[in-house]
């Protein structure tokens, strides 16, 4: 994922990873927290050839949620 990092930074102020062990042999999860400024851009980013070619070879399947600080 560190080949994105300077796409990330076009849409995003911040971020943070963290990788779930899942208990299953040779499977983890990735969590990525994001304060994303550009939403549109970072749907570019998500979409491109290069991170659809990543998620394949990784089988790597991207769920989004949105959620709104409170505080």
């Amino acid at each position: 994922m560190e080949k994105f990092t300077d796409e990330f930074k076009s849409a995003a102020s911040e971020w943070m990873c963290g990788v779930v062990n899942t208990n299953q042999e040779g499977v983890s999860k990735i969590i990525t927290i994001a304060n994303v400024l550009d939403e549109e851009r970072m749907n570019e980013i998500m979409s491109s050839p290069e991170m659809v070619e990543w998620d394949k070879a990784h089988n790597n399947t991207d769920i989004i949620y949105s959620m709104e600080r409170i505080n």
